[in-house]
């Protein structure tokens, strides 16, 4: 009961601020983001540095709460990570009981499918009829739920995908917004950077995944954004 009154309650008060204010507003985001990616693959002879890039993109539900000149939103988005890399993975960890033979299998990429939690903040600086300019920071926390290794495969029917909820790592991006509105509909552009980028290692490449990588200014991007209020 306790716990029924306090979601009424919540909800409630949603619902006052909401019809008071009229500052809350509903967006989806798609962005596309172009990856200047690094790995240093260890070998017994020493070690080997690959480059590559590539552009990943996401799409993502934001719930956005306006004050004044500010702007404060959070939300759940998904988001397409691949490294165009080449490197050996352990397939027989990737088919328990099923492969038992240690034949060198090797990728031509391999992609993570992320869940992402973004929480970001934004400053309006300019504001006329045609358009309003801001800028802002945000912070994603990003959760791997499925891996896939594409690549050479050790025989015909090999599992080369692994489904599991890891903590993937978290980044940091810097952005401009130039938006336009239209009878309470909003269209924006966002060229962002990511400042700083952390992501776990993985135990299908043979590392240890309480391990982690740091890469700074490593990627940058547009975001289409649509913002509505109902």
């Amino acid at each position: 009961m306790k716990k029924l009154l306090l979601v009424f309650l919540i909800v409630s008060f949603f619902n006052r601020v909401y019809s008071q204010t009229n500052k809350i507003q509903f967006q989806v985001r798609v962005p596309l983001q172009l990856d200047r990616q690094k790995a240093e693959i260890l070998y017994s002879w020493g070690t080997q540095v690959q480059k590559s890039t590539t552009i990943n993109f996401g799409v993502d539900a934001l719930m956005s709460y306006n004050t004044r000149n500010f702007m404060l939103y959070s939300g759940i988005g998904f988001f397409r990570n691949r490294f165009n890399i080449k490197r050996g993975y352990d397939h027989q960890a990737l088919n328990l009981g099923r492969d038992s033979l240690p034949i060198g299998t090797e990728t031509n990429n391999y992609i993570y499918s992320i869940l992402r939690l973004p929480i970001g903040i934004g400053y309006q600086v300019m504001q006329n009829k045609k358009l309003s300019l801001d800028i802002g920071a945000e912070y994603l926390f990003n959760f791997s739920f499925r891996r896939k290794y594409n690549g050479a495969i050790p025989f015909t029917g090999a599992n080369t995908t692994y489904k599991g909820f890891t903590n993937f790592g978290n980044s940091l991006h810097v952005f401009i917004s130039a938006s336009k509105t239209i009878s309470k509909k909003t269209i924006s552009l966002e060229p962002f950077i990511r400042i700083h980028n952390r992501y776990h290692k993985d135990r299908f490449f043979n590392e240890k995944e309480n391990e982690s990588i740091s890469r700074n200014f490593d990627a940058f991007g547009i975001s289409f954004k649509y913002s509505f209020t109902l």
